[in-house]
């Protein structure tokens, strides 16, 4: 699932000071309090882009069945199939990049009364500069 978040105007303009006034340590999840709107993609398996439609368009009644799905129907998905799938993402073929780190900004530095370090503290070696 993937999303985007809109800037404060996409909200009612009655809710603008009360979106740019709030704050947050975390700073993704204070642009999420802000946003004032979102659009939000959820992958669907193959075959099940019809009745995903459907329950959009039409709400839950969309996912009631004339009828018991039948084992032969590309609606069922047999259980194994999708344990695999879950278990071997190879089976997938979905390329994974280089991996990378990420440093999130917070306003939560100073975790002890004092800024001391511990006596037994040692930067190991092969640490980084930052």
């Amino acid at each position: 699932m993937t999303y985007t978040l809109y800037p404060y105007y996409w909200a009612d303009e009655k809710e603008w000071d009360e979106l740019l006034a709030i704050e947050n340590d975390d700073y993704q999840h204070a642009e999420f309090l802000k946003a004032g709107a979102a659009r939000v993609l959820v992958p669907v398996r193959k075959n099940f882009h019809e009745k995903v439609h459907s329950f959009l368009v039409q709400g839950p009644r969309a996912l009631e069945f004339e009828s018991e799905i039948k084992i032969s129907s590309p609606l069922w998905l047999p259980l194994y199939q999708e344990i695999e799938e879950a278990q071997n993402p190879s089976s997938q073929n979905i390329a994974v990049e280089k991996c990378w780190e990420t440093k999130v900004p917070t306003s939560l530095i100073l975790l002890q009364a004092d800024d001391s370090l511990p006596d037994d503290f040692e930067v190991p070696d092969d640490c980084p500069d930052p």
